[in-house]
């Protein structure tokens, strides 16, 4: 009777169970390497979509908060990257970022400035000045907009007014929260595809780029192992170092040199799992 597919994830833990695996079909251990991989994708997709989705709630919530420290800010309205308002400069700065917009502005003039703050935007003509909380400096040529105008306001429940490529957008906290929930929706099937795609690869390549070890092994020991046995036991030898990869991504933590652990475990599981075919296959 066939293992089931919980069987064979435990028992790719036993080295013993490695050994045995090599005779059998190869389009088998193909089928348990997919079911697996699916199984993780959808493990690490159901993660990344509810914290897509809290990281979303929380940016909708404070949407209020930072209007408030915006209701000064002056209506912006940039054409063909020419500031026409404001006509004066405008600077505010909070909790470490600071935002101007000045009209007669310098890439020079502000690169001393932006470097100051851990983030920040500047607006001068032509160009956007950013800087991300990495601390990296990014400069954007704006002069090939056409029409841009921006002011802030709540009226009717209205938290902005955004005019850009002849479309007009204005919209509600909650309009706002019942796009982050379809947004949500949509960001789970369309991980899981991604995750998937990269995985199969990324595990199909690792195998592969181990099987020169298998074949080392398999020629000092005389084993006499068909590369397909050896590819047998590679896929399930794969098995813990996975689940321990997406173990420590369920967590969010960071190893030091976790790649080189990962491949020294599959490294060691593939040797072991090969050495035991010498007493399964007697």
């Amino acid at each position: 009777m066939e293992e089931s597919f919980w069987q064979k994830l435990i028992g790719s833990f036993n080295p013993n169970f490695l050994g045995k695996v090599a005779t059998q079909e190869l389009g088998r251990s193909f089928k348990y390497l997919i079911f697996l991989l699916f199984l993780v994708s959808i493990i690490l997709s159901l993660k990344f979509t509810i914290s897509f989705f809290i990281a979303m709630k929380n940016f909708a919530k404070s949407l209020p908060i930072l209007l408030e420290k915006l209701k000064d800010f002056p209506e912006v309205t940039i054409q063909e990257g020419k500031i026409l308002s404001p006509k004066e400069k405008f600077i505010k700065s909070w909790e470490g970022f600071i935002l101007i917009i000045d009209p007669a502005g310098e890439v020079n003039e502000y690169l001393g400035i932006l470097g100051k703050y851990p983030g920040g935007i500047i607006v001068i003509q032509n160009r956007i000045m950013t800087k991300s909380e990495k601390g990296k400096i990014e400069i954007h040529d704006v002069s090939g907009i056409p029409y841009f105008n921006l002011k802030f306001n709540q009226e009717k429940g209205r938290l902005f007014t955004l005019n850009f490529a002849g479309k007009t957008f204005q919209p509600t906290l909650k309009e706002i929260n019942h796009w982050v929930n379809i947004f949500s929706l949509i960001f789970l099937p369309l991980s899981l595809l991604f995750l998937f795609f990269i995985l199969l690869v990324s595990k199909l390549f690792q195998i592969f780029l181990l099987s020169p070890l298998s074949l080392i092994i398999n020629k000092i020991k005389k084993l006499g192992l068909k590369y397909q046995n050896l590819l047998n036991i590679g896929i399930f030898a794969l098995t813990p170092s996975l689940i321990l990869e997406t173990f420590i991504k369920l967590i969010g933590i960071s190893i030091p040199y976790f790649g080189f652990l990962y491949y020294m475990l599959y490294a060691i599981f593939l040797i072991t799992g090969i050495l035991k075919t010498s007493t399964t296959l007697a």
